[in-house]
């Protein structure tokens, strides 16, 4: 099976970390001479829930618009690759999702903003979401991290990929992806199981033993 995305999306809010994402949506359509859309999705909901009349607010959208096409702008200034600009307006994940889905993409490249603990269960992640609702492959970057795209030519410098298989349908899809990729990239694929210990530490047990403990891990 070889794996050769086409179209790819990336989405980015213009933070660093988001922007983190962009070398590696744009090292992906170079090294596949795939069509890349940069996707912005503009959020009006805290516009819409003030008080500011009905009349100013279709301004402040287009004024919003507009500078969010200016900004993809500058930072896909000399990429050098087939692209264009995808401007939404609504919450991200969902708009972000409805996009991938009618122009059809290959590959989604996202950026993790690397929260965790209160913020994270507050803020929540939009890469999570769209994580579990998009039904392309999806490659989630975390920042900071070890560049692994070459500045000014873009050049992909994955050299080990790390498959996580638990021999169901679904790693079995993922390693035939990582596969592919490992071929085109001349890279390393190292595979992983993991066996859970906290069965087969009761594997000894007496089957009232298991029994109170399973009884005492959902009380």
């Amino acid at each position: 099976m070889r794996v050769k995305p086409a179209r790819i999306l990336c989405a980015t809010d213009f933070s660093p970390a988001s922007n983190h994402a962009l070398p590696y949506a744009v090292g992906f359509a170079r090294k596949f001479q795939a069509r890349l859309f940069v996707c912005h999705a503009v959020d009006i909901s805290s516009l819409e829930l003030s008080s500011a009349a009905e009349f100013v607010l279709p301004y402040t959208r287009e004024e919003l618009t507009q500078r969010a096409e200016r900004e993809i702008q500058r930072h896909m200034a000399g990429a050098g690759v087939d692209w264009e600009p995808v401007l939404l307006q609504g919450e991200p994940a969902t708009e972000v999702a409805g996009a991938a889905e009618r122009l059809g993409v290959d590959l989604v490249v996202l950026a993790t903003h690397g929260r965790s603990g209160l913020q994270r269960l507050i803020v929540g992640s939009v890469t999570e979401r769209l994580l579990r609702v998009l039904r392309c492959p999806v490659l989630a970057v975390h920042a900071p991290e070890r560049e692994l795209v070459a500045p000014g030519t873009y050049e992909l410098r994955l050299r080990r990929i790390l498959v996580g298989c638990d021999f169901s349908s679904d790693s079995s899809r993922a390693l035939e992806h990582a596969i592919s990729l490992a071929q085109e990239l001349q890279a390393e694929i190292h595979l992983v199981h993991v066996l859970e210990p906290s069965l087969h530490l009761h594997l000894s047990a007496t089957t009232k033993a298991l029994a109170t403990e399973l009884e005492r891990a959902v009380d």
